[in-house]
């Protein structure tokens, strides 16, 4: 009786032995000093969970690396890396271990010191502006008087007789104005200002006393017929 009851308490402890290094983790990581090109070689690194009272030590290799094989689960563990005096320069945030996670990585701990944030703009002094002399009214610009328009040059007229009330657009001499009418320069062509929209060439005109213009025409461009019957 007493064999088989040490039987079972063996096989107990075997049983629990086994089950508690099941539920062993393993925890590692990497120290640096700024950035991944600035390992932190030999360092001392601590596991530190003071819910169960736990300690576990380590030093980083030559690429700032550690680990720490047999961790059992639970919550509120801490690293701590450590100076060559044994005082604490760096702590990590708390973070858990649960049953059934074999291998936990942490993200590298950087130790470099945080960059001081730069000093608070200083204010500025505000010095006081010298009163401002009270505005003078602007002076109005002078009025210049307008001088009247310059009337256009009235082009003296031919003295001979023109037709500028009948609309025909053709006209017959009779022998009536023929004898009564005088004619300007004793000339025939001034017969032809009887006719409506018909001129004279301006005053100076080479042509004056030659020709004359109708509806604007050049003088040049009148043709004469003569009916010799």
């Amino acid at each position: 009786m007493r064999y088989l009851l040490r039987v079972l308490v063996c096989t107990w402890m075997l049983g629990l032995a086994s089950i508690c290094a099941f539920a062993q983790t393993r925890v590692d990581g990497q120290v640096l000093n700024g950035d991944r090109f600035h390992p932190v070689t030999g360092t001392t690194v601590q596991l530190v969970n003071p819910a169960i009272k736990l300690v576990q030590t380590t030093k980083t290799d030559d690429d700032g690396n550690f680990e720490f094989p047999v961790v059992p689960p639970q919550a509120g563990y801490v690293i701590q890396v450590l100076d060559a005096s044994g005082n604490v320069i760096h702590s990590s945030e708390p973070f858990d271990l649960n049953v059934g996670q074999d291998h936990t990585t942490l993200p590298p701990i950087d130790i470099a010191p945080a960059a001081a944030p730069p000093p608070p703009p200083q204010p500025v002094p505000i010095q006081p502006s010298a009163p401002t002399a009270p505005a003078t009214p602007a002076t109005p610009p002078p009025v210049v008087a307008k001088s009247p328009p310059t009337p256009l040059p009235v082009q003296p007229k031919s003295q001979a007789i023109q037709n500028d009330l009948n609309i025909a657009l053709s006209a017959n001499i009779t022998r009536t104005q023929l004898s009564e009418i005088p004619l300007f320069n004793r000339n025939f062509l001034a017969l032809g200002l009887f006719l409506p929209g018909v001129h004279d060439v301006d005053p100076g005109s080479p042509l004056a006393g030659a020709a004359f213009s109708i509806s604007g025409s050049r003088t040049t461009s009148s043709n004469f017929q003569l009916d010799s019957s």
